[in-house]
Order: C-alpha cells, then sequence, then structure tokens
C-alpha cells in the first residue's frame, strides 16, 4: 500500500496527503478502501464518497494545506 497522512478533518470529512509517486491514474480503488478503513470510515456501498485533489487544485480552492510534501489528496467523507 501506498503511503499516507492525515493532514486535514473537518466535521464531514477526512483530507489524507498522498505521499510519493500518488495520482489517480496509479491508485488502486482497493487502497482508497484500505485508507479509509484505516481512519475508520464506513466504506459501505452507495455510502463511501471520496474524490481527489490535486495541489494546484488545493492551491486554487484557498486551502491551507501543506501541498509542497504532497503529490495529491484525498478527501474521504464521513
Amino acid at each position: 500500500m501506498r503511503r499516507f497522512s492525515k493532514i486535514a478533518e473537518t466535521e464531514k470529512s477526512i483530507v489524507v496527503g498522498l505521499i510519493g509517486n500518488v495520482t489517480t491514474e496509479n491508485i488502486e480503488y482497493s487502497d482508497i478502501l484500505k485508507i479509509a478503513g484505516f481512519y475508520g470510515i464506513s466504506t459501505a456501498p452507495d455510502l463511501f464518497c471520496f474524490h481527489f485533489i490535486t495541489p494546484d487544485g488545493a492551491k486554487k480552492r484557498g486551502c491551507k494545506l501543506p501541498v509542497a510534501n504532497y503529490t495529491g489528496f484525498l478527501e474521504l467523507f464521513k
């Protein structure tokens, strides 16, 4: 499994920074499910929701995320 680190949490979601050469093209759905399980987020069908945020996207959104330290971000909804 690739490396990851929780970098932000809100009432509705957890933002996980992806470490290393991780992109939306090369991360496996099973890895996303393992990360969600690690943080105790239910992965029940039709209830589990997530999306990717690129470092550029994080900057554009005005997020105060340490974008230089990660190759991408995964937002997992609770």
